[in-house]
């Protein structure tokens, strides 16, 4: 999705983390202890109940519907190749096509003027909030003051689209509907929580998680921490011998008792 967004706001909730670090004050007498694989399965048990880390929160704002009409796709063309194919929409059109087709048919459902001289649109403000699914936090040790921990890919935990005041919204006043107002936001929320969050977004994430996870584990006396996002090919690259030490670590968390 073409997005002509201007990122108004940026807060990385570094303070959410020095929370989410001193919440449970049970967690640090185990930190004594020398006994590290039973120290790591009690933190694991715990965070794990944290349920998710809330690392990035900042406003997009989307144009709609121009946000989604790609210039370099043809509504001819689109009609065309739903006409001869054979499938569903969803097979034999791109992302892109689909998300032209989309926004264009509901700006015409609400009466939208977006060809021709006078062109209309929409602004959408929305607040999202990305964060780590702590359920699915998966932790290794390795030696006794050595631990691997695997966190999930950020995503979207939250997103909100904020309701226009007429008083402060900045932009040509465009007469919708509350009902036409509600299909254009629950429109734009959807296509947010579909596309691939940006690059920037991602790497802020994933750099907090790291800096969480690290400051848990080395105030919980680990020395060598390695912070890694989980994925089915990390298994592969892992050095010989710790792939198989890991998976019989995680079957452990799993029953409670060695395989």
């Amino acid at each position: 999705m073409k997005i002509r967004t201007t990122l108004v706001v940026l807060v990385v909730s570094s303070a959410l983390l020095t929370a989410l670090i001193v919440i449970d004050r049970n967690l640090f007498p185990l930190f004594t202890s020398t006994k590290r694989t039973s120290i790591s399965q009690a933190i694991w048990e715990r965070v794990r109940t944290l349920k998710s880390l809330q690392t990035v929160r900042y406003v997009q704002k989307v144009v709609f519907p121009y946000d989604f009409l790609d210039p370099g796709l043809d509504f001819d063309v689109i009609l065309t190749i739903l006409r001869r194919g054979k499938g569903t929409v969803n097979s034999l059109l791109s992302s892109k096509e689909r998300d032209y087709l989309e926004a264009r048919e509901l700006a015409e459902r609400i009466g939208l003027k977006f060809t021709g001289r006078k062109r209309e649109f929409v602004v959408v403000t929305a607040q999202i909030v990305v964060g780590t699914n702590l359920e699915s936090l998966k932790i290794f040790p390795g030696t006794k003051e050595s631990i691997l921990v695997l966190f999930p890919p950020p995503r979207i935990v939250d997103l909100s689209i904020e309701d226009p005041n007429p008083a402060t919204y900045p932009y040509p006043d465009i007469p919708l509907s509350p009902s036409h107002w509600k299909l254009v936001a629950g429109f734009v929320e959807r296509k947010l929580r579909e596309h691939p969050l940006d690059p920037s977004i991602l790497d802020v994430s994933r750099a907090q998680m790291s800096r969480f996870l690290t400051t848990l584990f080395l105030q919980a006396g680990f020395t060598e921490i390695e912070i890694r996002e989980d994925s089915s090919a990390q298994y592969e690259s892992l050095k010989p011998g710790l792939g198989e030490r890991m998976n019989r670590l995680e079957g452990t968390n799993r029953t409670g008792k060695n395989p």
